[in-house]
């Protein structure tokens, strides 16, 4: 590296470039790092590109490097979208049991008014039947006092 290179922006000379269309691309060394084309030596019969540079090596871990934190992005990216998709469905989950536990409790509960009212109707049927019977007791002791 010559003592202009350190104080220089090389991205002004470029040339021709083209962008990867894959992380994978990033690391393919059978492939020109500026333009795709195939490699048969160090210099790229394209573009012109000079892999001989003692920073070509440099370009590949910087490659390499880039091709790393793109799979982790999609990485990320994809336990996100897992993530979220389980969360929703756990959610969804959880609703319908709500849902069944609020039906099931709703069902307990009518079960147990129809109950309360069959025995507040047998209660008052008991009571009636008896009154009945004191009457009927009282009449009859009524009767046998007279005669």
């Amino acid at each position: 590296m010559s003592s202009s290179s350190s104080i220089r922006d090389f991205a002004q000379y470029v040339g021709r470039f083209r962008w990867p269309l894959t992380a994978a691309e990033l690391t393919d060394t059978t492939r020109c790092p500026a333009c795709a084309a195939t490699l048969p030596a160090p210099v790229c019969p394209s573009c012109g590109l000079d892999l001989r540079h003692p920073a070509a090596r440099e370009l590949l871990t910087a490659s390499t490097d880039a091709a790393t934190a793109l799979d982790r992005r999609v990485q990320l990216i994809g336990q996100i979208r897992f993530e979220v998709a389980e969360a929703e469905a756990a959610r969804a989950v959880a609703a319908e049991q709500l849902v069944a536990v609020q039906r099931a409790a709703a069902r307990a509960a009518e079960a147990e008014r129809r109950v309360t009212a069959e025995r507040q109707a047998q209660a008052h049927a008991d009571a009636q039947a008896q009154a009945q019977a004191q009457a009927q007791r009282a009449a009859e002791a009524a009767r046998a006092a007279q005669a």
